[in-house]
């Protein structure tokens, strides 16, 4: 009896040290740390590995594990309970680096009256070289007259759907450090660098009305230097400062001063707003083709 109330007392221990915790949403890896915690406030035995303790926490506790079937790669995630963030499920779904991103960190910087219905996460992928890469018009026309590929790693976790993007390594180039709801720590990306996601992937923001509507309710937020200043970094092959030129000057809210910077940038190329137009309009200023009547 007296072994039985023991174990008791551990499991109220554990479970009241969880609930205290904004964490919600685990990796396997992440257990390492709770473990030694629970080892060193002598809530389970000394000799219990951790594998056989998430066994005990998936059998005594709130704690359950989802096994989740992304095309090609297989991830278990664990949560605690059924109040968790699909915010902070989907950082954790990522993986190491991975970041909130698109239209999810549109929502997360207020720069949509819309509630996306999902929730998009980038784990980074090694760079490919793309060195001195110069592209023909013809190379640009063929890229641009296909519609946009779209990720089939989307699963679907307690209602929430969740997309898993593939991004290029980007040493954490436009990546702020913020809080879920509930206060779990996450990483999304910055305004700035969210606006230029949502140009370059705008099939994952709503669509262009809401990238423009994004620009709108940006201005007085984002820091234009900044913008631009991540857009060279970033290394792009194509000429999204076309598009973000014309998204600013279409906003109506930026200065003359404001929209010189993006003029000044050269435009080789004609461009495209977004993949796949079927009917489209000329924007000669910008050298871009947009959707006919946007």
């Amino acid at each position: 009896m007296e072994t039985q109330t023991r174990a008791d007392k551990s499991k109220s221990a554990i479970i009241a040290w969880f609930e205290k915790r904004p964490e919600r949403a685990f990796r396997h890896s992440d257990f390492s740390s709770i473990h030694e915690i629970h080892r060193e406030l002598r809530h389970i035995d000394q000799d219990m590995n951790m594998d056989e303790f998430v066994v005990f926490l998936l059998d005594k506790t709130p704690l359950k594990k989802h096994s989740l079937k992304f095309p090609g790669l297989p991830i278990a995630i664990y949560l605690w309970g059924r109040d968790f963030s699909s915010y902070e499920t989907a950082y954790k779904i990522g993986g190491a680096g991975a970041y909130l991103s698109h239209y999810t960190a549109a929502f997360l910087h207020e720069l949509t009256d819309q509630v996306p219905k999902t929730t998009y996460v980038t784990a980074p992928q090694p760079r490919k070289r793309q060195e001195n890469i110069v592209l023909t018009q013809q190379q640009i026309d063929q890229a641009f007259s296909r519609p946009a590929r779209v990720t089939k790693a989307i699963v679907t976790l307690g209602g929430h759907r969740i997309a898993r993007l593939t991004g290029m390594v980007s040493d954490g180039l436009g990546v702020v450090e913020m809080a879920a709801p509930g206060g779990a720590k996450i990483f999304a990306t910055s305004l700035e660098r969210t606006l230029l996601d949502m140009v370059v992937r705008p099939i994952y923001a709503g669509g262009p009305q809401q990238v423009l509507e994004a620009f709108r309710l940006a201005k007085g937020r984002m820091s234009t230097n900044k913008l631009i200043a991540n857009y060279k970094k970033m290394g792009y092959v194509y000429p999204y400062h076309q598009a973000i030129g014309f998204y600013m000057e279409r906003a109506g809210v930026y200065s003359e001063n404001t929209l010189r910077m993006l003029r000044e940038i050269e435009r080789r190329r004609d461009f495209y707003l977004m993949h796949g137009m079927k009917e489209t309009e000329y924007v000669s200023e910008w050298r871009l083709f947009i959707p006919k009547g946007f």
